[in-house]
């Protein structure tokens, strides 16, 4: 016995096998109907089914029950996994009525870029956030290459719940924040830090990060003297730093600010507690909320950022209990940083949890909240001091597997072609 394989064929087959079925039931309940007539409604069932199947027969392959393929059910017959015959390659179906399956269902599917949607739905089922920060094209490499790849062409999908199918999804927001003007200029504060200097580093991060959502701090200064300005130095990160939204630090002063934006269509992350562009009016890098006062104050800044039409506010330096209070009030997703866990996500600055600068904080332990994941720093360090030591040792660069050579003839030639110069001089 030969088995039909191919989904036309199978389609083929259901398609005679419901036709004869109706003919039986009509003849069933017509009584009346003639031998005659009962004959000749299969003879028609079976000359429909045939010629719809017809160019099947001449493309399609016949195999033993011993090379059968595993089948899944769908609308109208049965589908091969992974089967693409020639009679079906190339063809698209579309249904009105049954959704055609999505490619790569259950496996991993190439990640598609984060949204302002994608945040609002995390926060509502209450999945954190992940945010951290770029500064240049390599840091921006580090954020995109934790994004799951995409399926292998012909790859089965892995099972739904299986392991393989619980891939990390990335970072969903890269912030080109103003903190780089410490950990990537050298500068004592982020206020230090041009809009012009800015601009480059955004260009730089979004030619490396294309899938996760991009922000950028308009740096200090450039909203300061009016809406008109702001405006200006926002378009521009948008405009010329390929950015996807601006983040903005301040509570009701900045208001009229985030409206104007939204208005023109330029997403705005807020930014309430400490704001470090105002370090100096604050007496230094100090944790916000701890007072009655300074509690009450954060939770309306939150409030008046969130009314303006920010689509998120980021929480850095307040006491978790108050961060986790403002969480559960806010229509808005909070992304903390030294904020504690009850926040809808997280960030942190790329280089200070990479461990990178040694004299970061007192101690270069940095702040209270950092956690430093890796010691990127110490490593750099032991690999710069084995490098002068096998220079100066002449150990490095090693002959044969780091230079490269030059036949012998070549060299011959050379040293010939250099003597006769030096004749003629």
């Amino acid at each position: 016995m030969e088995w039909i394989q191919t989904p036309c064929q199978l389609l083929s087959l259901d398609r005679l096998t419901l036709t004869l079925a109706n003919t039986a039931v009509r003849a069933r309940l017509s009584l009346d109907m003639s031998t005659g007539s009962v004959a000749r409604c299969f003879t028609h069932a079976l000359r429909t089914a045939s010629d719809w199947a017809a160019p099947v027969a001449s493309s399609s392959r016949l195999l033993s029950p011993a090379r059968a393929m595993p089948t899944r059910a769908f609308a109208g017959g049965q589908r091969i996994l992974g089967h693409a015959c020639a009679c079906c390659r190339g063809q698209k179906r579309a249904y009105s009525s049954y959704p055609t399956e999505r490619p790569g269902a259950g496996a991993f599917a190439p990640r598609r870029k984060r949204t302002i949607m994608d945040f609002n739905s995390l926060k509502k089922k209450k999945v954190p956030v992940t945010m951290l920060t770029a500064h240049d094209y390599p840091s921006a490499r580090f954020i995109e290459s934790i994004a799951p790849p995409a399926p292998a062409p012909g790859a089965v999908p892995a099972p739904a719940g299986s392991s393989s199918s619980a891939a990390p999804r990335g970072i969903d927001i890269a912030l080109v924040g103003d903190s780089l003007a410490m950990v990537a200029c050298g500068y004592p504060s982020t206020n230090y830090l041009t809009l012009d200097e800015m601009l480059y580093h955004c260009r730089s991060v979004a030619r490396g990060c294309t899938t996760s959502f991009l922000v950028a701090d308009l740096p200090f200064g450039s909203f300061s003297a009016s809406i008109e300005d702001g405006v200006r130095a926002a378009v521009r990160l948008i405009q010329e730093g390929h950015m996807d939204a601006v983040k903005i630090e301040g509570g009701p002063e900045i208001v009229p600010l985030i409206r104007r934006l939204t208005e023109v269509g330029i997403p705005v992350m807020a930014h309430v507690g400490l704001t470090p562009q105002r370090q100096a009016a604050l007496s230094g890098y100090r944790v916000q909320g701890k007072t009655v006062s300074s509690a009450v104050k954060v939770w309306e800044d939150a409030c008046a950022v969130q009314d303006a039409g920010a689509f998120a506010v980021v929480l850095e330096a307040v006491p978790s209990k108050l961060a986790a209070w403002v969480t559960e009030r806010l229509r808005i997703p909070t992304i903390g940083i030294g904020a504690g866990a009850g926040c809808d996500g997280q960030v942190l600055v790329q280089l200070d949890m990479l461990g990178v600068d040694s004299d970061l904080g007192a101690g270069g332990k940095g702040p209270r909240f950092l956690k430093k994941y890796a010691d990127v720093g110490e490593r750099a360090r032991e690999a710069v001091r084995s490098y002068v030591d096998e220079v100066r040792r002449r150990e490095f660069p090693t002959e044969g597997e780091h230079t490269y050579p030059i036949e012998d003839k070549a060299w011959e030639g050379f040293l010939e072609a250099v003597k006769e110069t030096e004749r003629e001089a």
